[in-house]
């Protein structure tokens, strides 16, 4: 099921990135970030479910931090 919501969120990221790439339109990067976080945070939980720790708390880490740093900036 993570797996799922992972190729999903980034699809997702990867449209919202091609659109802001090609037209230049700035307004849309929170949500791309968003979408980024979420794909981290279905990453995290497909390590884990894998039993890859390491990896695991490190897309944690990192879903947490872009997470907060899409907050902070809006």
């Amino acid at each position: 099921m993570a797996n799922i919501f992972r190729i999903i969120f980034a699809l997702i990221t990867l449209s919202l990135a091609a659109y802001v790439f090609l037209t230049g339109n700035s307004h849309l990067t929170p949500f791309m970030l968003t979408f980024l976080g979420l794909m981290l945070l279905a990453s995290g939980a497909h390590e884990l479910g894998k039993g890859r720790n390491a990896n695991a708390v490190a897309s944690f880490v990192t879903s947490a931090f872009v997470l907060t740093i899409v907050i902070l900036t809006i």
